[in-house]
């Protein structure tokens, strides 16, 4: 993971690390800081900066990233952060849905996550939808939701994303870049969570029994 060219308001604290992901609606920053002390965490979110300071209860140590400006600007009042045991999210609404950030830092390429690829997306023609359409990390589902999420029923779309939806929030950082790298490289139609083969290379569109896949 490539390290983030940040701000510190602080000369003890230390850059925690991070990862990205994004999709067209939101940019998800996950920080990784176990066990926060809730009473020290500070999450400022403006139009295009992020500053977040916390505290690991478990050792002491202090952490601090400041990425501003942004890559682009976002949307405060539907922004948002939740804190996991391991770490911090933070949901950053894009302010122009659609627009692909290829780093965190405006001007900056050496905070592009190595999970979160960008592709070009051609416009002119529909593909084949696929069974993996529905899903949308975006709207994750809590991890403590009931056992409804557990396993999709027989309601169609609904039922597997919330399926998905639910692995996803209860997956390990190896298993969403997995997820979402499966995801967009074979244009919807293979969501694996093996990184051990995932990351190894590029997936391939793999499309319906009967189907074929085109370049278009």
């Amino acid at each position: 993971m490539a390290d983030a060219s940040t701000s510190s308001s602080s000369a003890a604290a230390a850059t925690p690390r991070f990862d990205f992901y994004q999709t067209d609606t939101a940019v998800t920053i996950s920080i990784f800081v176990k066990s926060v002390a809730q009473d020290s965490l500070q999450v400022d979110i403006g139009p295009q900066s992020l500053h977040v300071k916390a505290v690991s209860s478990d050792t002491g140590s202090e952490f601090i990233l400041g990425i501003d400006p942004l890559f682009s600007q976002v949307d405060v009042t539907s922004s948002s952060f939740k804190v996991l045991s391991t770490k911090i999210d933070v949901i950053l609404h894009k302010a122009q849905p659609g627009v692909r950030w290829v780093s965190l830092q405006a001007g900056s390429a050496s905070v592009v996550s190595a999970a979160t690829p960008t592709y070009a997306q051609s416009t002119s023609a529909p593909r084949q939808k696929s069974k993996w359409d529905s899903f949308n990390p975006d709207t994750e589902t809590d991890a403590t939701a009931g056992s409804s999420a557990d396993k999709p029923a027989d309601g169609g779309e609904a039922d597997i994303n919330a399926f998905f939806q639910k692995l996803y929030a209860d997956a390990d950082e190896d298993t969403r870049r997995a997820m979402m790298k499966s995801y967009q490289e074979s244009g919807g139609t293979t969501l694996s969570t093996d990184w051990s083969k995932v990351g190894k290379g590029r997936v391939t569109t793999t499309p319906p029994d009967g189907m074929e896949a085109k370049k278009w």
